[in-house]
Formats: C-alpha cells, structure tokens, sequence
C-alpha cells in the first residue's frame, strides 16, 4: 500500500487556487510551513484529515516551485534531482512502513505519512538554492540500521506471522533503497548529500519510533 501519493508534474497543470484557499504556489511557500498549517487549520478545522491536508498542500505548493527551478538548470542536475525526488520519497514511504508496523498502526502515522512529501520537496529546494548546512551530530545510518533491525527482532513474538513477513520485506525494500540512495548520492555533491541525509534520518528515527516530538 503507498502511504502517499508521489505527486509529479504539477507545475505543468494550470494552478487551481480555489483548492489552496486562494493562494499561488509562491505565497503559501512565502508564508512557510507553520504559517500555512496555521491558516489552514483556521478555515477548515485541525482534524487529523485536516492536519493531513495542510501537509501535502504545503509539499506540492514547494514541489511546484521546485519544478519549475529544476527546469532552468543543467541537464544533468536535473536528472539528478528528480531521481533524488523519488527514492527519497520511496525511502521515506519503507521507513514509514515499518514503524506502522511496529506500533500496531494509529492515526500518528496519518500525519507523519502527510510530511514525507513537503520534507523531500525541502531537501530538493535546499539542494537547488545551496542552502547552508547547520551544523549538526548525525547517527551513522549503519547505527540506525542496527537500532531498527533490533526493534524488528523484538517485535516477532508479538506480531502475527503476517505482520513479521511484512516488516521483513519493509526492511528489505529499505536496504534495497538505501543502497540507491547511497549511490545517487555519491555522484552528488557532498553538501548536497549532507542535505538530503539530514531528511533521511528522520525517517529513520520515526521508523524506529524515536524522537516522534
């Protein structure tokens, strides 16, 4: 099952803004997350469906933009950034996955699910505007492999024989995604990378129901 849908191609369909209360892609990504989510809440309630929505809206408002920059640079860049775009959010989606699994599921993983687009279409704007790296102490993802597999162990004996199988498979689609994003990121530049990392390990740590303020 995707838990989200990968929204593609928007920048090329006339923008409608009666469903974006009104708003062009530049003035909600203008008024920054947390704003939008705001005002959204204001008008139409703060419903976890709600919650939800404000979310994806944000992600493909930033997507669209995000689009019509990719466009204006090199071939090669270009490439690179939507293939970065898709097996992050494939990435994101496995991870996602298997800390539904774990925890027996939840309206949480609604909103969490909600914030994998906007969070990749912000590591691709960070790319492309070569927004400066914070400093910042990240775990190694082999570390973070280690603490999810652990997690994944213990839960077999209290999971059903189809649940395990299924964390089984997350896990590996994860690997297998990984290691594509370790190679898309290698033929990158490293700040670059260190960017989208950043995104990833959050990823991560939800899955591994860490850190979920």
């Amino acid at each position: 099952m995707t838990i989200v849908p990968l929204v593609v191609g928007y920048f090329a369909i006339q923008w409608n803004r009666a469903n974006f209360m009104g708003k062009s892609p530049e003035q909600i990504v203008a008024m920054g997350r947390e704003k939008w989510a705001e005002l959204y809440g204001k008008k139409f309630g703060e419903s976890t469906v709600q919650v939800c929505q404000a979310q994806e809206k944000y992600g493909i408002a930033l997507q669209n933009l995000n689009d019509r920059a990719i466009i204006r640079l090199p071939k090669t860049r270009q490439v690179w950034l939507q293939d970065l775009r898709k097996i992050t959010q494939e990435y994101a989606v496995e991870a996602h996955e298997i800390g539904s699994i774990v925890t027996g599921g939840g309206t949480m993983w609604q909103t969490f699910n909600s914030t994998i687009l906007p969070d990749v279409e912000q590591a691709i704007s960070d790319c492309i505007v070569n927004k400066p790296i914070p400093v910042v102490r990240m775990k190694s993802f082999e570390s973070q492999f280690l603490t999810l597999d652990k997690i994944i162990a213990e839960a077999k004996g209290s999971h059903s024989i189809s649940e395990y199988s299924g964390l089984l498979k997350h896990r590996s689609n994860l690997a297998s995604k990984h290691l594509k994003l370790t190679s898309l990121l290698e033929r990158g530049r490293q700040p670059d990378a260190t960017k989208v990392q950043m995104y990833m390990h959050r990823k991560i740590e939800v899955a591994s129901c860490d850190n979920f303020s």
